[in-house]
């Protein structure tokens, strides 16, 4: 996981985006980071996160960005009880705000999903405080809902309340199946957000981890 932490945040540092997309193993990995930046020591250097120091003369790192949004699909406790405890001390951390803020964050499940069932992935979400936390529970399996109908208008309002800096709506459930061929794409996500800030999208405006986490 630390090879792939410092992956993720040299991602943040080059894209600069507004959020985060994870699904499955992704998004246990984005959960990993938002708990690493949780715990993030003042600033925005690479003493804050303990990254390596840039080699001398190559100039300051770029700052992190402060994320506004972070959509966490299937995602799960890690299996390795050692990793597993990062996820809960860095969602500790957030609770009183020791370290970078934490994003609206919008947790989303299948009720027939038997690789991830729902329990799983509200473990998951159990770890961060419920004031930055958003359920959205759908009838399909393992999978990315399409971006359509009731699932594309519950995450229209997630994203607006997300970029208007207001409080994350409640726990929602989507009736119904959801296609498996469908996906939902870091474009569609990425418009929604900018139309809500009045923007144009940017192409990198959601980075979507997709390291595994064991």
């Amino acid at each position: 996981w630390d090879v792939a932490q410092a992956s993720l945040v040299a991602a943040l540092r080059e894209h600069q985006p507004d959020g985060l997309l994870g699904f499955s193993q992704g998004a246990t990995a984005a959960a990993l980071l938002l708990a690493h930046l949780a715990e993030a020591a003042p600033g925005t250097g690479a003493e804050a996160t303990g990254e390596a120091a840039p080699p001398s003369g190559a100039g300051p790192l770029p700052p992190l960005p402060r994320l506004k949004v972070a959509i966490l699909v299937a995602g799960f406790m890690p299996r390795d009880t050692r990793v597993a405890e990062l996820v809960r001390r860095g969602g500790a951390a957030a609770a009183v705000g020791s370290g970078l803020p934490l994003p609206a964050c919008l947790f989303v499940t299948g009720t027939t999903d038997v690789l991830v069932p729902s329990e799983r992935s509200l473990a998951l979400a159990a770890c961060f405080p419920p004031s930055a936390v958003s359920t959205l529970t759908h009838g399909g399996a393992h999978l990315v809902p399409t971006c359509s109908g009731e699932f594309k208008l519950t995450l229209t309002a997630f994203l607006d309340a997300a970029a208007a800096g207001g409080p994350v709506p409640p726990a929602h459930t989507v009736q119904g199946g959801a296609s498996p061929a469908a996906a939902l794409s870091a474009s569609q996500s990425a418009a929604s957000l900018a139309s809500a800030n009045g923007a144009a999208p940017e192409p990198a405006t959601l980075v979507a981890a997709a390291a595994a986490a064991k």
